[in-house]
């Protein structure tokens, strides 16, 4: 017999937890990338507009871009393993969890003694039906799934009637 397992771990955003650091480090990471082109961008002007006619003022400002941008790139990579590797770790995790949570369901679900029908509120459609239930009503899973409640339960009686207004 399969065993059963629930996650203690609530699955909604708490505050103080990794959201708020996530948070922190993809504000640190954006704001050295803004200064850092901030000050490639003075540093590039100060060289080439004051020594346009140097070839090797060009050329150092060239190389000043050039380190720039693979600083750049480096605080980029730093970020991605800093801020979306959490996130995208956190973001597995969860999905993972809810899957085990769903096999969960659908077993319960099957293997409970009890007629379960799953309705769609907006439509009364059966979604969904255990094999107890489809026993009662005398019909397969598949074919209750192509029903409604309406469809199910007979109008001649008061207390369907009243049940039905009630939906």
């Amino acid at each position: 017999m399969r065993s059963l397992s629930f996650p203690e771990q609530d699955l909604t955003p708490q505050p103080g937890l990794p959201t708020r650091q996530l948070r922190r480090r993809y504000i640190v990471a954006l704001s050295l990338i803004a200064l850092l082109i901030i000050v490639s961008q003075i540093v590039l002007q100060t060289l080439i507009v004051d020594k346009i006619s140097d070839a090797a003022a060009l050329r150092t400002a060239q190389w000043v871009g050039w380190g720039f941008m693979i600083v750049t790139l480096i605080v980029l990579g730093l970020e991605a393993f800093l801020v979306f590797a959490p996130a995208t770790h956190r973001i597995r995790h969860v999905s993972q969890t809810l899957t085990q949570r769903n096999q969960d369901m659908e077993y319960m679900f099957g293997a409970s003694p009890t007629a379960l029908l799953m309705i769609d509120m907006e439509s009364l459609a059966i979604m969904r039906a255990n094999w107890k239930a489809a026993e009662l009503l005398q019909l397969d899973v598949d074919a209750l799934r192509q029903h409604t409640l309406m469809d199910l339960l007979h109008d001649t009686y008061q207390a369907n009637r009243q049940f039905m207004d009630r939906l």
